[in-house]
């Protein structure tokens, strides 16, 4: 069985997925309701350092490769996730 998509899910791409945004990526689910659903796709790192995409990045954590592509909706939005 298998169960909804919920938030805080990983979802894997199915292999006969051939849509180029999706094609083999593995995503986590950060919001998913009537309205939409919103992830970020964890395998596509972007290869430019944190500090290139978010001007008041802390020093400290500027050079990171931490960068990865959230899809083809909204490209000029970004996610910061962290832990406490």
């Amino acid at each position: 069985m298998k169960h909804p998509p919920a938030a805080g899910m990983l979802l894997t791409a199915e292999a006969d997925l051939m849509e180029a945004a999706f094609m083999r990526s593995v995503i986590y689910l950060l919001e998913h309701h009537e309205g939409g659903s919103m992830g970020v796709i964890l395998n596509r790192p972007l290869q430019m350092e944190l500090q290139a995409v978010w001007e008041d990045c802390p020093d400290r954590l500027g050079d990171n490769l931490l960068c990865a592509s959230g899809g083809p909706v909204d490209l000029h939005k970004g996610i910061l996730l962290h832990r406490y």
